[in-house]
């Protein structure tokens, strides 16, 4: 990382007073799981992949499709996906180091929840896969009049955890992601590298989630 030291990320990160993660991509690594469903969806419906992947990476399909299949009926579709996403477990796994960063936010008393364009079903689903613990401020698709990029599920998950956006600190992996906790005015911590938007409010980038804990565990001694 160039900006900060890991140990100056982690004093910076302390300043929070709760954090707002994402699910795929920035605590599970589901991509082969979503691979393989849109892969055999775009197949059965003639789309190209790609095109998919690209607009549908931290957005909610049901936003995505009208614009990138409109002869596709959206409702059919994503009833189709979602069982699917119920059914499809390739893979899942999590970033790696999520779990015991999660466990130690909450072994120190620290407020967080999850803000995920996925269903709840499909969510809780892919965090007991990955043996991760699901908190009590879980904000799901179904849960919003709109998805990320717009600001709405990380003003709500904020609301919940009882805290000003401004207070949040936001990990999210992809642009619309990264997008929708800007414009609530969230504070942002990158994770992985598909994410390429440069914003002085994005604090820092991380690969996976042990150097955060392996700083914590030294700054402790």
């Amino acid at each position: 990382m160039a900006a900060k030291t890991f140990a100056e990320l982690i004093q910076q990160i302390e300043t929070y007073d709760a954090y707002i993660f994402d699910l795929d991509g920035t605590l599970v690594d589901s991509s082969k799981a979503i691979l393989e469903i849109l892969n055999e969806w775009c197949e059965s419906r003639e789309l190209d992949l790609e095109i998919m992947l690209a607009a549908s990476h931290g957005a909610r399909i049901t936003d995505v499709l009208p614009s990138v299949a409109p002869q596709l009926d959206v409702e059919d579709e994503v009833e189709y996906l979602l069982k699917r996403e119920l059914e499809v477990q390739t893979g899942l796994t999590e970033i790696p180091g999520a779990g015991e960063w999660l466990h130690q936010l909450t072994e120190r008393g620290k407020s967080w929840g999850v803000a995920t364009s996925g269903t709840k079903a499909v969510a809780k689903m892919r965090m007991n896969a990955a043996n991760l613990p699901v908190p009590s401020v879980f904000v799901t698709a179904e849960m919003v009049y709109q998805g990320k990029p717009n600001a709405e599920q990380f003003q709500i998950a904020a609301e919940w955890l009882g805290f000003a956006t401004q207070r949040c600190l936001a990990f999210e992996d992809s642009n619309n992601g990264v997008c929708s906790a800007l414009a609530a005015g969230c504070d942002v911590v990158v994770v992985g590298r598909e994410c390429q938007i440069q914003h002085n409010r994005i604090i820092g980038k991380i690969e996976n989630y042990f150097p955060l804990i392996v700083s914590e565990e030294v700054s402790a001694d």
